[in-house]
């Protein structure tokens, strides 16, 4: 019997997709703001930075969450996962072959099967899922004072190397790479198992520690290039302040984690809608929209519309992207569980 699902954290992971979508609407798509878009555009620049600031920890808080509950890792829990991709991947393909949109090719194929650079957030998480029962077994053997030294090293090493000089070693730039997942999955273990003293704060405290760290990163992106007046700067802090590494947003992700967990909330939609999140990512990085990719529909809207009408306009189409996401996976749903009772019946 599956346990039942606690909306409080599902209405975390709702959110979080939905922010996913916002960042590949914003740096991603179109760029960010340069040190004299800053000066030059003040209002589009700061709207930017002030989004990517609220909803780049988005991708920190997937795996948290992963992290605070626990991946208990069946085989039949890593086919539904792979099935759910390549349901996506190849789906995608043939429809946007028979919409002419590109064309058949092995390398097409391959690249939906091996997943392609683009969804290298699926190889990630597939690597911290086949890693979990090890990472489990660590987490209920060791002391708890053997756990915290252990993050604080593993921390050490991520930050210095993968945020501080991202370009020493490229393959944990950044938070790109499954040594991050691991560490974020590590440490969420650790403050949902031990429940360390700055977990007992009220949600209305957290709320205000959430909104004052992100007012920080904003604060610390837009204020240099008129303040200093230093170009050198500006691409130093903008790059490190939105990195999936970044102390700030491992924060953020951490204390949205804990203040979620903290509500009293039970919805039957609302873990309906959370049980197919990850096919709204799945669906907006390989659909065509028209011919265009979600990427290339972001360029062309931003070329096009002044930017309240960019904003508003993408927060319309990720609204309508998210729904037919949804909805599509629960035909994918219903295919999963008529091929498992299938092969259940066979086997009595």
């Amino acid at each position: 019997m599956s346990k039942e699902r606690q909306s409080n954290i599902e209405l975390l992971r709702v959110i979080a997709m939905f922010f996913i979508l916002w960042v590949h609407a914003d740096f991603y798509s179109i760029g960010e703001p340069s040190y004299s878009d800053v000066l030059s555009k003040p209002l589009d620049s700061s709207l930017k930075i002030i989004f990517e600031a609220i909803c780049i920890s988005a991708v920190d808080i997937f795996v948290m969450i992963s992290g605070w509950f626990g991946i208990h890792a069946k085989v039949k829990g890593l086919c539904a996962f792979l099935f759910q991709c390549l349901f996506f991947t190849i789906g995608l393909f043939i429809v946007n072959i028979a919409c002419d949109y590109t064309t058949l090719s092995v390398q097409g194929l391959l690249g939906c099967v091996m997943m392609t650079s683009s969804n290298w957030f699926i190889k990630s998480y597939l690597f911290l899922y086949i890693l979990s029962p090890i990472l489990n077994a660590f987490v209920e053997t060791v002391p708890r004072v053997v756990f915290k030294k252990v993050l604080i090293a593993y921390f050490t090493m991520l930050i210095v190397y993968g945020w501080l000089f991202p370009e020493s070693v490229t393959y944990i730039s950044l938070g790109y790479s499954p040594l991050s997942f691991i560490g974020l999955y590590l440490l969420a273990r650790y403050v949902n198992l031990y429940r360390p003293k700055f977990t007992n704060y009220s949600a209305s405290t957290d709320v205000y520690v959430v909104l004052g760290v992100i007012s920080c990163v904003s604060i610390i992106c837009i204020a240099p290039p008129p303040l200093l007046g230093q170009k050198w700067v500006y691409p130093y802090t903008i790059n490190r302040c939105f990195s999936y590494v970044s102390p700030l947003n491992i924060f953020i992700a951490l204390y949205s984690i804990i203040m979620f967990s903290k509500l009293h909330l039970k919805s039957k939609l609302i873990n309906w809608c959370a049980v197919s999140c990850f096919a709204v990512f799945l669906f907006h990085s390989n659909a065509k929209f028209f011919g265009y990719s979600y990427q290339e529909m972001c360029q062309q809207f931003y070329a096009i519309y002044s930017t309240w009408e960019y904003w508003g306009m993408m927060f319309c189409v990720m609204i309508g992207i998210y729904v037919i996401a949804i909805l599509i996976d629960k035909i994918r749903i219903m295919m999963w569980n008529i091929f498992t009772n299938t092969e259940r019946t066979k086997s009595k």
